[in-house]
């Protein structure tokens, strides 16, 4: 994925806002929790401070990603490998990137609508390199916890 530069400065500030923002995590991971009875279970027995200090990383993984930092690609593409590994339905990315959306609205002062189409074309250009493995031949590493 390739940004301009005004909008690659505006993600790096909407993600720096929003991150300054002690609830951040918080309210991203109660927004992605409720809004599936499935997501509950799946993250039922998940130690959550590990969960969002992964987050974090990904996150910081994503400005990689836009800047077109080599290799970056095959870290989401083994965050998709280890996801299908598991069982984490495809389907169930859109909550998460609705959760995040609605996180970034309520800790970034400065979200907009404009704001939240550059977040919605980043996060699509992440899960794509996420999907490519996730929808690979399975070898699978189940057993792992999410």
């Amino acid at each position: 994925m390739t940004l301009e530069p005004a909008d690659l400065a505006r993600f790096h500030a909407s993600l720096e806002r929003a991150t300054a923002d002690p609830r951040f995590l918080d309210l991203f991971y109660d927004g992605f929790l409720s809004s599936s009875e499935d997501i509950r279970r799946i993250f039922a027995h998940s130690d959550m401070d590990r969960l969002k200090r992964k987050l974090k990383s990904s996150l910081g993984m994503m400005q990689l990603l836009i800047e077109g930092a080599p290799g970056v690609d095959m870290y989401f593409g083994y965050l998709g490998t280890l996801h299908r590994g598991f069982r984490i339905p495809f389907g169930l990315y859109a909550r998460w990137v609705d959760a995040l959306i609605d996180a970034l609205d309520r800790c970034d002062p400065d979200f907009s609508p404009e704001l939240e189409q550059l977040w919605r074309r980043i996060l699509d250009s992440a899960l794509e390199a996420f999907r490519t493995a996730y929808d690979a031949e399975s070898s699978g590493t189940p057993g792992h916890e999410a």
